[in-house]
């Protein structure tokens, strides 16, 4: 990679992380390996170093990018949110099962009741959906 590229991706890096210096490439292209032991010790701090555990088998553009965001990111706060949810989570909560009753069988779909055409409608619509990446899917 060349000086103006590298000058490129750190003046790229400077304004996704609002002007702060990078971690990872100084201004003069040098590599800044010593650099990641910042990164990795920031992360540390808030329990997240296992984020550059296979950091020895990216490519220095995969590196790069990884440092980018990681460098974005502000650790404290993910973690502080996610303890905020496990607090929510121990907290009593109101018991509304006495409230609750089936749905009525006119509002509930049924896959046995419901006629072939409309259900391969429904299949090819939901792969469609799926397609365009407004429905995700876990394994």
């Amino acid at each position: 990679m060349n000086i103006s590229i590298k000058h490129s991706l750190c003046l790229l890096q400077k304004s996704y992380r609002g002007n702060q210096p990078s971690p990872i490439l100084s201004m003069d292209g040098t590599e800044a390996h010593a650099d990641v032991k910042v990164l990795h010790q920031r992360l540390a701090e808030h329990g997240q170093a296992h984020l550059l555990q296979f950091w020895d088998h990216l490519s220095e553009t995969e590196q790069f990018r990884l440092s980018t965001e990681l460098s974005a990111l502000d650790a404290g706060y993910v973690n502080r949110c996610y303890e905020a949810c496990i607090d929510d989570l121990k907290r009593p909560t109101s018991n509304f099962d006495h409230l609750l009753e089936p749905l009525p069988e006119s509002v509930v779909g049924s896959v046995v009741r419901t006629d072939p055409e409309i259900l391969k409608q429904y299949e090819l619509e939901g792969w469609t959906f799926f397609c365009l990446s407004f429905v995700m899917s876990w394994y």
